[in-house]
């Protein structure tokens, strides 16, 4: 009876044994986070080893600051083990930050992911231009709020504080005077730097400048030619917009009263 009962033992812990699902497992080799220069071919190489279920499926996905997930990798892979090199080249881009997540999948789904990062030097990459963006006072006769990454007039009294990332500060007690002041209902920060070399900004100067000056969350005294930075960010996602002030009209009344400006990003 004894032995009877020692073998249905048996059984069960190996047939639980069985039951027992484990995952696959990917190896990538290469540092989680490197920095390099542009016009490079970084090698990653990739080792995945099957859990329970054979492998079925290799992904490599990428997001940049400037750009939104999409797929590098996809491939169908069969068996117990998977190796492979796996290049990708670093070309002249505005692109300060590349993400590249690494998944090996089975054929019950598992997945297992890994991931690493990659720091571009810039420094020869100009940022781009769009001059002539205004930005009025008064919300009662125009648009008074800006969206740094669209470029578009937005009115604060009809848009969520989010998308708005600079809004002309509005003296409710003398609202024919331009304050000179900006706010930023997203909850943005500024740095104001007159000295930044706005004719070759690139994303590495203007994140140098910004992380290393003096961060506000009210600009006061905006005049013509002042310079301020500030930085968007947006999940894994990073934008760094350098703005030049190029006008301030302060026109009797304050239906036209506005900011004109310059954005690099």
């Amino acid at each position: 009876m004894k032995k009877i009962i020692l073998c249905l033992l048996i059984i069960g812990i190996l047939i639980s044994c069985k039951k027992e699902n484990t995952n696959p497992f990917i190896l990538v080799t290469n540092d989680f986070s490197i920095t390099v220069d542009t016009n490079q071919i970084i090698s990653y190489s990739i080792s995945a080893n099957a859990g329970t279920a054979n492998l079925s499926k290799i992904e490599v996905q990428y997001q940049s600051n400037t750009q939104l997930l999409k797929t590098l990798l996809d491939s169908t892979i069969q068996g117990r083990t998977f190796n492979y090199l796996f290049q990708y080249p670093v070309v002249v881009t505005t692109t300060q930050t590349i993400y590249l997540d690494f998944t090996v999948t089975d054929k019950n789904g598992n997945q297992a992911t890994t991931s690493k990062v990659i720091n571009i030097i810039q420094n020869s990459v100009l940022l781009v231009e769009t001059a002539g963006n205004v930005m009025y006072t008064n919300a009662a006769y125009n648009p008074n709020a800006y969206n740094l990454l669209t470029c578009k007039s937005l009115n604060s009294k009809v848009t969520a504080d989010s998308l708005m990332h600079i809004e002309s500060y509005l003296d409710s007690t003398n609202i024919d005077t331009v304050t000179h002041k900006w706010v930023s209902p997203a909850k943005l920060l500024f740095v104001t730097d007159n000295g930044f070399d706005y004719a070759n900004a690139t994303i590495t100067s203007a994140s140098n400048a910004f992380e290393s000056g003096v961060k506000l969350s009210l600009v006061s005294n905006i005049n013509v030619g002042d310079i301020i930075i500030t930085k968007i960010t947006s999940g894994k996602i990073i934008n760094y917009v350098v703005i030049k002030v190029t006008e301030i009209y302060d026109n009797p009344g304050s239906a036209t009263d506005n900011y004109t400006f310059n954005i690099k990003k």
